[in-house]
């Protein structure tokens, strides 16, 4: 379960630097868990952008660069606008 309230939204492969602030306004989030493992389910594969909301309502946004035995990921969080 994500930590501290905040709330995530699996916007899928995407090009990390097209997805704007406007774009995470409007993303349904939620505080369940993602599915990380190296299983079949796995939502964050390699190229994955994740929207999220932290518990004082900023909005970002990572990618995951690699995955494997280390997660290397780019974020971004925005001062409320």
């Amino acid at each position: 379960m994500p930590k501290s309230g905040a709330q995530f939204d699996v916007v899928g492969i995407r090009d990390f630097k097209s997805v704007r602030y406007a774009d995470l306004k409007r993303f349904s989030y939620s505080p369940d868990q993602i599915d990380g493992s190296d299983m079949p389910s796995n939502r964050i594969p390699q190229g994955t952008v994740v929207a999220y909301r932290t518990k004082a309502g900023r909005l970002g946004k990572f990618v995951v660069e690699q995955y494997g035995y280390n997660l290397s990921i780019e974020w971004v969080t925005f001062a409320n606008q």
